[in-house]
């Protein structure tokens, strides 16, 4: 039902609940959740499904010849089963840089056999889950194939890119460069200006890694849930852009456009997210790929690991990458000069509105040990 769409955002600073909506997702604005609430238990579950039917595979694998093909679906199937158990972890266990105790506390369930009657135990320590998440992951880059051009299969430049990902959480920078670097030499585009909108509206796929296709709209139409909005009469928001947040996108900001619209409800405006509305010539509310992993996504890693690594520290680099995305999304951009802890904030708020209702901001907020403060 969109969790895994909007827990990130309603949970931190960038949503505001309507209350003309269903007061969806209300418990986990008010931060009032149990262990059985939803949405924040949708997300367990439904993670530890997807590892199930990856384990279901690989289980099996030994029963048919061992070919290209099928060495490339375990590859598959385990870089899904460690990006699941990613997004259960950074969840329901501390982060790696959000303490100094985060390594040593207590990891998830991970799980590697397909049982229904398993009973899991957690992980003694979160560093022990990590390192099962890039173990999976790389054993999946060795075993993938290019797949060049094909976002709906993952393939080399997608399982380097998440790789590049988890040691940014993990707070490894030096790896996050490394990989972070190897998956912006195979996929360099963040999406282009001119193709940013239509990257939102499935007209495009310009900066897409790794995306969930709804392929057939005419057969199909699985939608993604009504998390943010329905159409009623208009757009019926269950929550909208905070403020704050609405006014930090400049009108040459092309994210303003592909992100939200301005528009009446029962005569009174509000602030929507269109991320998730519908395609390009569609009417169907809410059937649309769902972007798990875009260059953009990356890049920002790789830029603020540049700031943070000892070894490997680089502000040239880590600005040159910022203004690289800075081009595609403002018009007339003149690229920026910043320095030091400059750079780096102007490198986390490029990061907010980026990845804005993508399911970022409040794992990066808990990444980097901060508090969630939000506007009044």
């Amino acid at each position: 039902t969109g969790s895994s769409i909007i827990l990130g955002d309603i949970l931190a600073d960038n949503l505001i609940i309507n209350p003309s909506g269903r007061l969806t997702n209300k418990v986990a604005y008010e931060w009032s959740y149990a262990s059985d609430s939803a949405p924040v238990n949708a997300l367990y579950s439904s993670a530890y499904r997807v590892i199930s039917r990856a384990n279901l595979v690989l289980d099996n694998l030994n029963k048919v010849p061992s070919t290209a093909y099928m060495k490339n679906i375990e590859a598959e199937a385990k870089a899904i089963r460690a990006i699941a158990h990613f997004d259960i972890v950074r969840a329901y266990a501390k982060i790696p840089t959000q303490s100094a105790d985060a390594n040593s506390s207590l990891g998830i369930a991970y799980v590697t056999v397909f049982d229904p009657s398993i009973k899991p135990q957690r992980d003694a320590t979160v560093e022990i889950t990590y390192n099962k998440i890039i173990k999976d992951l790389e054993d999946a880059l060795a075993g993938i194939n290019a797949n060049d051009g094909d976002i709906y299969r993952l393939n080399k430049a997608s399982i380097l890119g998440y790789l590049s990902k988890i040691y940014l959480y993990k707070g490894d920078y030096d790896k996050t460069i490394e990989y972070g670097e190897k998956s912006l030499g195979l996929s360099q585009s963040v999406g282009s200006l001119a193709n940013f909108v239509k990257l939102w509206r499935d007209a495009s796929n310009d900066g897409e890694l790794f995306s969930i296709p709804n392929a057939n709209t005419a057969q199909d139409q699985v939608s993604v849930g009504v998390a943010y909005n329905q159409n009623v009469s208009g757009i019926r928001s269950e929550s909208n852009v905070d403020f704050e947040l609405f006014k930090s996108y400049k009108s040459s900001d092309i994210r303003k456009q592909a992100y939200i619209l301005t528009t009446n409800y029962v005569q009174t405006p509000y602030n929507h997210v269109i991320k998730y509305r519908s395609r390009e010539g569609s009417t169907v509310a809410g059937v649309v790929d769902i972007k798990m992993l875009r260059t953009a996504d990356v890049l920002l890693g790789v830029a603020e690991a540049y700031m943070k690594s000892t070894a490997s520290k680089n502000p040239a680099r880590a600005l040159t990458l910022l203004n690289n995305l800075r081009k595609e999304r403002y018009s007339n951009y003149v690229s920026g000069t910043e320095q030091g802890q400059a750079l780096l904030d102007a490198i986390y708020f490029e990061r907010r509105l980026e990845m804005a209702f993508e399911n970022d901001r409040f794992w990066t907020i808990k990444r980097l040990g901060q508090s969630v403060i939000r506007s009044d």
